[in-house]
């Protein structure tokens, strides 16, 4: 691809090394990430943007949509000149988000903070308790858009993911993120999935990229954010973690489960997971190690770009749906004359049909939470306490009781938490017996955890509220979320070293076993 650009010629090379069927995805956001440039100058008068044919002849679609969009988008700015520069002084925030209950807490915060800020629902078709889309629901228009900010003066709009960019771009022929500039407006993006999901998900954040951004996990995405140069700060998953009230649990407390079985994929999976958690010594402590020496390897790699991505998204999907094969055998190890309660999808009844009580919905898993005498077994695979899932977060900001599986590194202001961590079977049963005393003697470190995690969204807060992309992004004198991240991350480069000292050549077998293989999110999710 070439094109001229303010007296610049501009050239790319995309080598493609194998058809995916999910390449065309690929090559859209490859295409809108090295034109993103021209972005700051909308309208633009004349831009020739040359393709050859071959690569015309494969990817038609994807060269289609992506000019079509740039066309239909500079039109729009040409046509509606007098919203030139329209936010450049506005100092509110319009929050485009979904309905989950840690973004809305966030936003509680995020407004008693911003006077005037709003947050609004992309209205979409996902049924939580069936895990599926239905009829396809039209989001919100360019003009409803532009009504909401113009009403409260928002200067800057956060979303959540690129998902939400993405539907109103498909839907109305117009990328909002080059119109973001024309407007005068500030775009920050909480990235809160992994960009390895999905073959082109790094571009794709790339791509709608500007000024500065905000990433959850942020040990899965700081390879990316140094390739493609986004200026990112890392973060926990925000809340509002100001009011935390303890609960203290009585002898005959209930252990409950709020997890999603994926059942149907971890079969459509099972060779795969059955095949890497037969080399491990304890999967229960391993598996998150093992994804982290992987990642480490594909990132020194010397493979193209596509072919890199490729093995990225298809080491993820094994180690995500491995961690969910491993769910069930902990709840089918449990051994407890205590009442086990599990809500999540209907794919439990594959698993445990004695303990699945259902699906919750937003206001009844607020009434779960508001009650302190359950203790929470969480089935999550996280790497440290900053690089974790959200399921984490929710225990530490409503103060309930809680055990795990172990993080790979904690510092030592946390190590106290290995208290309430179960590295093999037995110790579950104990800790689910009596967690009363081994939760108490976390107590120091549940409080710093805390406190970390407050900081972090505190840390958001304050940097809407100056209006976000200074030059030095997010700054603050006693950041304590950095500074722990940066002390995890030093404790996880010792322990990625040890491990691949031991295994990295069953670690490359794998990685060329099953890195070329098209394999895809499973409809369950």
């Amino acid at each position: 691809m070439k094109y001229w650009y303010s007296e610049k010629l501009y050239l790319h090379e995309l080598l493609i090394d194998e058809i995916d069927c999910r390449t065309e995805d690929y090559v859209l956001q490859w295409l809108r990430y090295n034109t993103r440039q021209v972005c700051n100058d909308l309208p633009i008068n004349n831009l020739n943007i040359q393709v050859s044919d071959i690569f015309y002849s494969h990817y038609k679609n994807s060269v289609d949509v992506f000019a079509n969009c740039m066309i239909s988008t500079n039109k729009y700015a040409r046509e509606n000149s007098q919203l030139l520069g329209m936010g450049k002084d506005w100092q509110n925030v319009l929050f485009l988000g979904v309905d989950n209950h840690r973004y809305t807490s966030f936003f509680d915060w995020l407004k008693d903070e911003i006077n005037g800020a709003k947050y609004i629902i992309q209205p979409s078709s996902f049924d939580p308790k069936t895990r599926r889309y239905h009829k396809p629901i039209r989001g919100y228009t360019m003009e409803e858009l532009l009504d909401e900010m113009q009403e409260i003066q928002a200067g800057i709009l956060v979303t959540v993911n690129n998902d939400d960019l993405f539907k109103f771009s498909v839907e109305n022929g117009i990328d909002l993120y080059l119109l973001i500039p024309f407007l005068g407006l500030e775009l920050i993006v909480i990235n809160n999935d992994p960009g390895d999901l999905e073959l082109h998900g790094h571009l794709l954040r790339a791509a709608n990229h500007k000024n500065f951004g905000i990433t959850n996990m942020g040990v899965l995405s700081e390879y990316w954010d140094k390739k493609y140069k986004n200026r990112m700060k890392y973060i926990g998953i925000p809340q509002d973690y100001r009011n935390r009230k303890m609960g203290k649990l009585s002898d005959d407390y209930k252990v409950i489960v709020l997890s999603q079985s994926r059942w149907g994929a971890t079969q459509a999976f099972k060779v795969q997971i059955s095949d890497i958690l037969n080399t491990m010594q304890n999967p229960l402590t391993e598996l998150s190690l093992w994804y982290l020496s992987i990642h480490r390897i594909l990132q020194i790699s010397d493979t193209s770009e596509h072919i890199k991505a490729q093995q990225f998204r298809n080491m993820h999907l094994i180690f995500y749906y491995a961690a969910q094969a491993l769910k069930h055998d902990i709840v089918n190890n449990i051994c407890t004359e205590r009442n086990v309660e599990i809500y999540g999808d209907e794919g439990w009844e594959n698993v445990c049909p004695g303990y699945f009580k259902g699906h919750l919905n937003k206001q009844e898993m607020a009434t779960l939470f508001s009650k302190k005498n359950n203790l929470f077994l969480l089935l999550n695979f996280g790497f440290t306490y900053l690089d974790h899932s959200g399921p984490i977060y929710d225990m530490v900001k409503e103060g309930l009781s809680w055990i795990n599986v172990p993080a790979i590194v904690k510092t030592p202001e946390l190590e106290g938490l290995s208290t309430i961590e179960y590295s093999n079977y037995n110790e579950l049963n104990t800790l689910i017996e009596n967690v009363r005393e081994p939760f108490n003697q976390a107590h120091e470190s549940l409080s710093s955890l805390h406190n970390i995690y407050k900081q972090s969204t505190l840390n958001i807060i304050s940097f809407l509220k100056k209006r976000g992309a200074s030059d030095n992004g997010i700054e603050v004198d006693n950041d304590l979320f950095t500074k722990s991240y940066e002390q995890h991350g030093k404790l996880l480069e010792s322990s990625i070293n040890a491990y691949l000292e031991s295994n990295e050549e069953s670690l490359r077998h794998c990685i060329q076993k099953y890195s070329k293989l098209q394999l895809y999110i499973h409809n369950d999710e």
